[in-house]
C-alpha cells in the first residue's frame, strides 16, 4: 500500500496573512474550525510527498485552476489555486459549514477532504481573525491498491 502526505495551506489572497482556526472540542463533527469571510479570495497551497501532479482541484463544487508555482528543496512541488467564498452565506451562531475538497492526483484515486468552516461577514475582522494562525494542515494518507478514494489516516493542523 502506497503512503502519501498532502499539505494544505490557506492564506488570504490579498497579502500574506494566514487564516485562523479555533478549537471547538466535541460540539461539532470536527474538533477545529477554520475561520473565513464571505466574498473573499483565499490562496490555497498544496504540496504532496512524494511529489504527484495535481490534475484537478474541486472546492465546494467548483473546479479551480491549479498551477505549479514553485519547487522546494528536496523536489517537492507547490501548487496554488485561488478560491473565492462568493455565494456562500454567513454561518449563524453555533453553526458550521462543511466545505468539501476533491483532489485528483495523477495516477492515484481521488482524495476527498472536508474542512469545517465558520463564515463571517465580508468586513468582519475581529472574530474572523481571532484564534490560532493556520500554517497548514497535513493529511497522512494511504492509497489502497484497487480503491476509489485515498484514505486519510491522520489530520494534523499546524
Amino acid at each position: 500500500m502506497t503512503t502519501l502526505r498532502l499539505q494544505l495551506g490557506i492564506h488570504r489572497a490579498q497579502g500574506t496573512e494566514s487564516v485562523c482556526f479555533k478549537v471547538d472540542g466535541g460540539r461539532f463533527d470536527a474538533e477545529r474550525t477554520i475561520k473565513l469571510n464571505v466574498n473573499c479570495s483565499y490562496k490555497l497551497e498544496l504540496t504532496t510527498k512524494p511529489n504527484y501532479q495535481i490534475q484537478n482541484l474541486n472546492v465546494y463544487g467548483t473546479n479551480l485552476p491549479c498551477c505549479q508555482c514553485s519547487s522546494q528543496t528536496g523536489g517537492d512541488t507547490v501548487y496554488e489555486a485561488i478560491w473565492n467564498t462568493a455565494g456562500l452565506g454567513q454561518t449563524g451562531a453555533g453553526k458550521r459549514l462543511d466545505v468539501p475538497f476533491l483532489i485528483q492526483l495523477q495516477g492515484l484515486p481521488e482524495l476527498k477532504l472536508t474542512l469545517q468552516c465558520k463564515l463571517y461577514a465580508e468586513a468582519e475582522k475581529s472574530h474572523a481573525r481571532w484564534g490560532t494562525p493556520l500554517t497548514h494542515i497535513e493529511y497522512d494518507c494511504k492509497v489502497p491498491e484497487n480503491g476509489t478514494y485515498i484514505d486519510v489516516v491522520k489530520e494534523t493542523i499546524r
